[in-house]
């Protein structure tokens, strides 16, 4: 095994402190470690780095996306040298298109096409389809990932049990009981099938943490 330890932020979500005007200041906040891991179960990912022309030719993109010439400077002063040394350590690279508009004729692409076509022969031709249900067994790696994640950015280990106790026990608060009028969802495939039932294409969230599970519908 190949370890390394990598430079990672973390928020400690926990205690909050009901002596204070806001008990959410009690929280540990953002902290620093190291963290281990196995270069051959890692691989890294090249997401968004996109070529994204100028303002002269894209006013109203940039106008939008503010974030565009940041992008354009860390590709141009930083990126050349990451690659650089993950591919001199021999770490598997990845990287992520939007569309098959720019990629479909790139032999990364047809490789990972031809993959898809040899796992879906695999399941079509087994009769307990069993390789699709198929899971890779945790390593000891991701183990202590896992447990690093639950002691120190939440939930803590001794808020553990109360927070099991309470999600066996979940309800809607009483305020926001659903009338016997009104649908409700439990997964993404069922708020589609719901969207699309009346003919919904815009959503509007109100709540409380929606961006810990706030996913984008891309096709109704």
């Amino acid at each position: 095994m190949r370890h390394v330890i990598i430079p990672a932020n973390y928020y400690q979500n926990f205690n909050a402190d009901y002596l204070l005007e806001f008990p959410a200041e009690g929280y540990g906040g953002w902290k620093k470690t190291g963290l281990k891991f196995d270069l051959d179960e890692l691989a890294v990912v090249v997401m968004h780095a996109w070529d994204c022309s100028s303002y002269g030719k894209y006013p109203g993109w940039y106008r939008v996306a503010e974030w565009l010439p940041r992008a354009k400077r860390i590709c141009q002063m930083y990126l050349p040298e990451l690659l650089t040394t993950v591919r001199d350590r021999n770490i598997r690279l990845f990287h992520v298109a939007s569309d098959e508009s720019y990629c479909h004729m790139l032999p990364g692409y047809k490789r990972t096409l031809e993959l898809m076509a040899q796992e879906h022969a695999v399941c079509s031709n087994s009769i307990s389809n069993s390789f699709s249900a198929k899971r890779l067994e945790p390593s000891s790696i991701l183990e202590d990932l896992n447990n690093f994640r639950m002691k120190n950015c939440s939930y803590g280990l001794h808020n553990r049990q109360d927070i099991e106790d309470g999600f066996e026990n979940l309800d809607f608060a009483p305020e926001a009981k659903p009338l016997d009028s009104e649908e409700i969802a439990v997964s993404s495939d069922q708020l589609v099938t719901l969207c699309r039932t009346y003919g919904i294409n815009h959503l509007v969230y109100t709540g409380f943490n929606i961006n810990w599970c706030l996913h984008k519908i891309f096709y109704l």
